[in-house]
């Protein structure tokens, strides 16, 4: 929808190269223009830098669900747990189920990824209650940032450089 209007609005956007003015038309300019308005709107949002959106949609469920309560094996807005809350998370946004626990969703990834190299949208996993096993899993934004459903607060968005999570941080994963 705010992408037809913006489409509509704007058929080119003017932009310096080189020194030189050029006009930019297209799907570049109008996926310039999304970037900006997105990265601005969520910076503004959720309260950190975001200088880039590939996905508005991760972006747009996390606002959604911010707040919403914790409830074990609970699946929907009236309550939600981790592993439920990343695989609503990943269907809407990316449209791939995930299924099973936090564990489950770490064996089913693809690639492992480390911390350096976490990138929009991948999952982040943690063995809070044993060190050698899976009990908990986010959705990376950016900045270090990731959104998930904690037992305290519900779903909110953290920091991985929070002693809490830095601690528990196990591996990143990507699809």
């Amino acid at each position: 929808m705010l992408r037809f209007y913006f489409s509509f609005l704007l058929m080119a956007l003017i932009c310096k190269v080189n020194g030189q003015t050029e006009v930019v038309s297209g799907k570049l300019a109008v996926d310039s223009l999304y970037n900006y308005y997105y990265a601005n709107y969520y910076t503004q949002s959720f309260g950190f830098e975001i200088s880039e959106v590939k996905n508005p949609y991760l972006y747009e469920i996390a606002e959604d669900w911010i707040d919403v309560n914790y409830k074990y094996a609970g699946d929907d807005m009236n309550g939600t747990d981790c592993s439920h809350f990343s695989s609503n998370v990943y269907n809407y946004s990316y449209a791939k189920s995930l299924f099973g626990s936090s564990a489950d969703i770490q064996k089913s990834c693809t690639y492992r990824v480390e911390r350096e190299n976490l990138k929009e949208g991948d999952l982040v996993f943690f063995a809070i209650n044993s060190k050698n096993h899976i009990s908990h899993v986010g959705v990376y934004l950016c900045n270090n940032k990731f959104v998930h459903a904690t037992t305290q607060a519900g779903v909110i968005i953290s920091d991985l450089n929070e002693e809490y999570y830095n601690k528990y941080f196990t591996t990143g994963g990507r699809y």
